[in-house]
């Protein structure tokens, strides 16, 4: 599925966005995550953890209301407002090249599509660092590559603090 395909299909009422795993914040989260993996010998426990260091997840925000607990929400937006027309403009380009970069991706960004009942109907997190893009079920996303400097300013402009790589 491309970015344009999941716009395209999703039908929404609003969207929240969230910042997470910020340096200040995740250091010591990350630091407790590791002694706990230190303890644990099974490979798939051990690759749950990890994933919980990369990733916010849809389970994590129905069980606490928050998809990390370095997560902060920057903004709620309804679907016909300003922010999500950007959003759904830059998300609807065309398909044509994504990068495969070696780096392992840490998704910084989170964007959760809600019904009018507040039910959760898709989330996708973005790592604006390696250009990857996957929702809820952690599949990749199809994201052509001359969208994420458009990510960085929507993101940066609405209140997420980019310096962090």
């Amino acid at each position: 599925m491309t970015t344009k395909e999941f716009i395209e299909n999703l039908n929404f009422s609003y969207f929240k966005t969230y910042s997470l795993l910020r340096l200040e914040e995740s250091r010591s989260y990350n630091e407790e995550l590791n002694v706990k993996l230190k303890n644990i010998i099974d490979e798939i426990e051990r690759s749950k953890v990890l994933s919980l260091m990369i990733r916010g997840t849809k389970e994590l925000l129905v069980k606490t209301g928050l998809p990390h607990p370095t997560a902060k929400e920057t903004g709620v937006f309804i679907k016909n407002s300003t922010e999500y027309e950007v959003l759904q403009q830059i998300l609807s380009t065309d398909f044509r090249q994504q990068y495969d970069w070696m780096c392992a991706p840490v998704f910084r960004e989170m964007i959760v599509f809600y019904d009018s009942n507040h039910n959760i109907i898709s989330l996708l997190n973005v790592c604006l660092s390696c250009d990857r893009i996957e929702n809820d079920s952690q599949d990749n996303i199809k994201t052509d590559c001359t969208i994420f400097d458009k990510l960085r300013t929507f993101f940066f402009s609405i209140g997420h603090p980019l310096q962090d790589k």
